[in-house]
């Protein structure tokens, strides 16, 4: 799965600039044919220069806001479909498994796994730290391990849980960066 995202990152940077350049490129279309359709639609019509050139701006901004929503449209189903990805890979894993903020070590996903092992719920677990669960003997060495997490894999260590119930576990942790 890492190695999708890492692989298809380009892809997600370039999706803004699509939209800028599609939306550039009418833009210049519709300059470049609005001054050679309004003197045709003049004699065809009989109406006034104005009342054309104005209908001409409104149709244009009504395409574009049209393209512009569709392509919002069309990113936000992506995005939701992402996140969906992201709870089903968790959710498959019989191991507890949690994603969290490199800079604030918040929880921000975890799986039912987790929440059973540790007896903590979802909710409270995306209340907490990642440091919440680790024994304070562990928490500077989880911390420089955090520090030199890059987009490769972080081999096994052993660090010491404590469960919500104060229970201590011996956990074998594997780190990986990803984008969430």
């Amino acid at each position: 799965m890492f190695e999708y995202f890492s692989k298809n990152i380009y892809k997600v940077n370039k999706r803004p600039i699509k939209v800028v350049c599609f939306y550039l490129l009418l833009s210049l279309v519709w300059i470049f044919l609005k001054d050679r359709i309004g003197p045709v639609l003049v004699n065809l019509t009989q109406i006034k220069v104005q009342t054309l050139g104005f209908i001409i701006d409104a149709s244009f901004l009504l395409v574009s806001s049209l393209v512009i929503y569709f392509f919002i449209r069309r990113q936000l189903i992506l995005h939701i479909m992402s996140n969906d990805q992201y709870n089903l890979l968790l959710d498959a894993y019989l191991t507890p498994m949690w994603i969290f903020n490199r800079e604030t070590l918040k929880i921000l996903e975890v799986n039912n796994t987790a929440c059973n092992t540790y007896g903590y719920s979802a909710q409270e677990f995306r209340e907490m730290t990642i440091l919440n669960i680790m024994s304070s003997e562990d928490r500077h060495k989880a911390i420089e391990t955090i520090k030199t997490l890059s987009y490769h894999y972080i081999p096994t260590s052993n660090f010491e849980h404590i469960k919500k119930n104060g229970e201590l576990i011996m956990a074998k942790v594997t780190a990986q960066q990803i984008i969430f």
